[in-house]
């Protein structure tokens, strides 16, 4: 998911990234986590469909307490740190 919304955040051609945004849902199919994180990279899929280039930031951010919450501090503060890397992107 933090690969894709990076991608967002770049200059990414848009049929890459609906290819990128398709593997990712596809992925996340066949897992089970947690309720709140389901939820969460549910719906940064799909805030990032569409024009997700100003969005990346944002959903990346709206990640980091779920991350937090269901799996560890560590890998919340990777995601907060692509959060701050995509905000600082040029878009």
């Amino acid at each position: 998911m933090v690969r894709a919304a990076l991608g967002a955040a770049g200059h990414e051609a848009p049929a890459r990234q609906g290819e990128r945004l398709k593997a990712v849902a596809a992925r996340l199919r066949s897992l089970n986590p947690a309720a709140p994180l389901r939820r969460s990279l549910a719906a940064a899929i799909e805030g990032l469909q569409g024009d997700g280039s100003g969005r990346s930031a944002i959903v990346l951010s709206h990640l980091v307490a779920p991350t937090a919450e269901c799996l560890s501090r560590r890998l919340a503060d990777a995601v907060q740190s692509a959060a701050r890397a995509a905000k600082l992107k040029p878009a």
